[in-house]
């Protein structure tokens, strides 16, 4: 599978929040659209065969990447692809003066947990009732 990123357009946006729909469901559209106008955001997608099968967006600021949702096409996980977007979203703006990398996770959502301490994140702490339905564990990787 060869997997290419780029950096989400608004005619993206449709496809992305059918992915967003079949994992949490917690971003609208217009959010989405939303990070388009922000300079500080990193919104990009993975694309395999001229098919958007995920996305990420990050905030890069003073000194850290703040990851604000990340999510892969239902049937394509567990193949690499998350991996692939969020180290290469690392790797690329942690040049810019970037020495931590935070990001919430559900704290019901023990798979996300597990990916992301594989990648060195470690649990820093909790937010409580920070989702409608949960609390979020609090996550950093240090560079």
């Amino acid at each position: 599978m060869k997997i290419n990123i780029k950096q989400a357009s608004s005619k993206d946006i449709e496809l992305i929040q059918k992915i967003e729909i079949d994992g949490s469901n917690m971003w609208k559209e217009n959010q989405f659209r939303d990070e388009l106008t922000y300079d500080f955001s990193q919104f990009w997608i993975a694309i395999e065969k001229n098919k958007v099968v995920g996305f990420i967006v990050a905030w890069v600021l003073p000194g850290e990447i703040q990851i604000n949702n990340i999510a892969i096409n239902k049937n394509y996980r567990q193949k690499g692809i998350g991996k692939f977007l969020l180290t290469t979203i690392i790797e690329k703006f942690s040049k810019i003066d970037c020495d931590r990398v935070f990001l919430e996770v559900k704290e019901k959502n023990l798979v996300a947990q597990k990916f992301y301490k594989s990648l060195n994140f470690k649990e820093i702490y909790v937010r409580k009732n920070y989702y409608k339905d949960d609390n979020a564990i609090v996550m950093e990787k240090v560079l």
